[in-house]
């Protein structure tokens, strides 16, 4: 998803569970000069990324402007997949928000097709411990699709070309990409709001997983750390529980 601003010649593009409802938020209120309040459709709120769809940077978002500042924020892979378990399958409930969508239509079609019952009645576990998550990933990623969207690297949405982007922060930098558009804009008092947050009852470190799942997992996201070297270092079972963001030069 990228989000361009003219007038201030910013452009923001996002990756998914990288501070990007914040980041789109905060956009959205230098846009249109006031906090974004979901649009409506049949009356009900449109949510952020529904309206703003993630999607890959183009040459024409930002070719006709004099000065743009093309930037993005990107996590730490490990940080950003205990996310995925923490915020999106165990606070938002996203798998059975999905599994109770597809019961109530059971009887009609989904996506062009007609539901296969017995399916319907083996659905994964809704609420899955972050042991099981990790090592049935590829089983839940299957059966839902988001998963795979949320998790895919990077490169699919900065593209392979970084050489475009003035700045890629990692979530540790905030701060400075606060204070960078305040300085740009001349928005005194434009700060990245913390949108949404995970509930304190699944709040993980990789310490809550086992030599095993943490093993696997370090496999699955050896591609992620390998497209960006510069930001992050990948763990090992021994600096797991560390910081692996690597401190701007």
């Amino acid at each position: 998803m990228v989000m361009t601003l003219p007038v201030h010649e910013l452009v923001y593009v996002a990756v998914p569970l990288c501070a990007s409802t914040s980041a789109k938020a905060s956009m959205y209120g230098l846009m249109i000069q006031h906090n974004y309040e979901g649009l409506k459709r049949s009356g009900e709120p449109i949510p952020m990324h529904v309206h703003y769809p993630y999607r890959a940077l183009r040459p024409t978002d930002y070719g006709t402007m004099d000065d743009p500042f093309v930037f993005t924020v990107i996590r730490d892979p490990l940080e950003r997949f205990l996310s995925l378990w923490s915020y999106k399958v165990m606070t938002e409930k996203r798998i059975v928000t999905a599994n109770t969508k597809r019961r109530k239509d059971r009887h009609g079609l989904l996506r062009g097709a007609v539901i296969d019952i017995v399916k319907l009645d083996k659905l994964p576990t809704a609420t899955p411990s972050l042991e099981q998550f990790v090592m049935e990933f590829d089983a839940y990623s299957a059966r839902y699709g988001f998963l795979d969207q949320l998790m895919r690297p990077v490169s699919e949405f900065l593209g392979d070309d970084l050489s475009v982007y003035h700045e890629i922060y990692t979530m540790d930098r905030i701060p400075e990409l606060e204070a960078t558009i305040r300085e740009r804009t001349g928005v005194a008092e434009y700060y990245i709001p913390k949108v949404k947050a995970t509930s304190a009852e699944h709040q993980v470190s990789p310490d809550d997983l086992s030599d095993r799942a943490f093993d696997s997992l370090m496999e699955r996201l050896e591609p992620h750390y390998a497209e960006m070297p510069d930001h992050f270092s990948r763990p090992d079972r021994a600096s797991r529980a560390g910081t692996h963001t690597k401190k701007a030069s």
